[in-house]
């Protein structure tokens, strides 16, 4: 992890159901669960749940994301990794 990461923040937003999968994900991961149970819906994204996490926290949830995709194989499972990951990297990278 670059230097400073884990002090930086980044704002990560997910949908109902990328949420009830993390939040089963990380039940066992008190420090990432938290992350996505404090999220809050926000009514101008659809909705959409969003959280302000540090960087090094999103980028251990990107992590985890990764190996739930080895071990998850339904076809919806897999599209809901894919979103996470997707959105996830976009907040990592800055877009």
């Amino acid at each position: 992890m670059p230097p400073g990461m884990d002090e930086e923040q980044g704002i990560w937003t997910f949908s109902d159901e990328a949420r009830t999968l993390m939040l089963r994900a990380t039940a066992d991961l008190p420090e990432l669960h938290a992350i996505v149970a404090r999220a809050r819906r926000e009514p101008e994204l659809d909705d959409a749940w969003e959280v302000t996490a540090s960087l090094e926290a999103l980028d251990e949830l990107y992590s985890l994301v990764e190996a739930l995709e080895d071990e998850l194989r339904g076809r919806k499972q897999r599209e809901l990794l894919e979103e996470l990951r997707f959105s996830l990297s976009a907040v990592l990278d800055g877009f």
